[in-house]
């Protein structure tokens, strides 16, 4: 492990000096690539399917002997539990919650067997933020072909539909899965082949904690966003049009604390204008919601008209077949 660390330092060290020993026009992507390459981290030993808190690994070795009750694992000293042999070769444990840990990081996995050290690895901790429904949130996570999987969690009040929306990247692939608990099987939800945004909206049977995946399938190693909504989101910025188009924009984007100017703040109060719909979609830029209204004399959107132009194509609207419409 020590000798790996060393090996790729040494090749970081060896590319940066070659970017500033070289000229020409293209030595400022050189020092980007140099700076990027200098913050990834060395490859660890193991990468689990899931490798988050709560989930089920496994770790296989011809050397294992006598019961799952004679051993013990460690990931940077917090003790795993749920350790049984599925087969004589292969030792499930559940992974630990690392306190104060909200990236993907190399963990050191330290297995003894009856006191006795018999195994030291690095492996990927995977960590598991709990995102916010409908409200914009400060977390983002890197996701490459080495480390391919970003986990968060969500809690669910309602059943129904939720909308998924990653982004905050470019010339990155990645898919959508989502499991319905710590250990179930993940379900694809969206396997488009854009390279900016992915989303999707899913309908969750059930309430309490579930789990989404951001699983990489192909590009650059980045950073994302994802934000997840199962109706009107907390903007942070505001576009009004009540006066002139009967509509109102709250948008999500990438910044983490709400706006305390939206639109039901801005519009509530405002003479002969009565909110009818709303709107919640995905875009490239994180999620958004459009609020309708309708005056007195009937000019505006009704719930009928404002639901078409949310769900249903050719009325303007984005992304029609993944937006939750909401009346009133």
């Amino acid at each position: 492990m020590k000798q790996k660390k060393q090996i790729f330092t040494l090749f970081v060290s060896m590319v940066l000096s070659l970017t500033f020993c070289t000229g020409g026009g293209s030595s400022s992507n050189s020092i980007l690539f140099a700076l990027t390459l200098s913050q990834l981290d060395p490859p660890a030993d193991l990468y689990f399917t899931l490798g988050f808190p709560g989930s089920a690994n496994t770790i296989t070795d011809d050397n294992f002997t006598g019961t799952a009750s004679d051993y013990s694992i460690s990931i940077d000293g917090v003790a795993a539990t749920g350790l049984a042999f599925n087969d004589p070769t292969t030792l499930q444990f559940t992974m630990p919650t690392l306190p104060g840990v909200n990236q993907n990081k190399n963990a050191t996995m330290i297995v003894l067997q009856n006191g006795t050290p018999f195994m030291t690895k690095t492996v990927r901790y995977r960590s598991l933020v709990e995102i916010p429904i409908g409200q914009p949130h400060g977390y983002s996570n890197f996701i490459s072909s080495s480390d391919i999987s970003n986990f968060y969690s969500f809690t669910s009040s309602v059943s129904g539909d939720h909308l998924f929306n990653v982004f905050g990247y470019s010339f990155t692939n990645v898919d959508l899965y989502y499991l319905d608990n710590a250990n179930s099987s993940p379900v694809a939800i969206a396997q488009s082949s854009a390279s900016d945004t992915e989303f999707k909206k899913y309908n969750i049977s059930s309430t309490g904690q579930h789990i989404i995946e951001i699983r990489y399938v192909s590009g650059l190693r980045t950073k994302n966003v994802i934000q997840i909504a199962d109706g009107i989101i907390a903007g942070v910025h505001t576009t009004n049009e009540i006066m002139t188009y009967y509509r109102c924009y709250d948008f999500m984007s990438g910044a983490s604390t709400p706006s305390n100017h939206n639109c039901f703040d801005q519009n509530n109060a405002v003479p002969d204008r009565t909110r009818t719909g709303r709107c919640t979609y995905p875009t490239s830029g994180g999620i958004v919601t459009r609020s309708y209204y309708i005056d007195s004399t009937g000019f505006g959107f009704d719930v009928g008209y404002a639901e078409g132009t949310c769900t249903l194509p050719g009325f303007g609207s984005y992304n029609v077949e993944d937006a939750i419409f909401q009346d009133n």
